[in-house]
């Protein structure tokens, strides 16, 4: 039977190849929207595994996970103390 982590492993893989095949063969081409859907998979990847292993978040959690995916908190990684 295969996970809902296998099928977004396969996600992850398949956007990767598509833009590894794009730079390649296009390579004067703008990649952003294939780039943009590698971070997208991983990122959901990555949430899913983790979201797996863990307790559910409060609602004010979530709120600020979305603020830094939606680029509302521009706090450098490390800045926070």
């Amino acid at each position: 039977m295969t996970t809902r982590l296998d099928a977004l492993t396969r996600k992850v893989q398949r956007a990767s190849g598509v833009l590894t095949s794009a730079k390649r063969f296009h390579p004067e081409d703008d990649h952003a929207d294939l780039e943009r859907a590698v971070s997208a998979a991983r990122v959901q990847h990555a949430v899913t595994k983790i979201m797996a292993e863990s307790p559910a978040l409060t609602a004010e959690q979530v709120a600020s996970i979305v603020a830094v995916l939606q680029h509302q908190d521009h706090t450098a990684v490390g800045d926070a103390a």
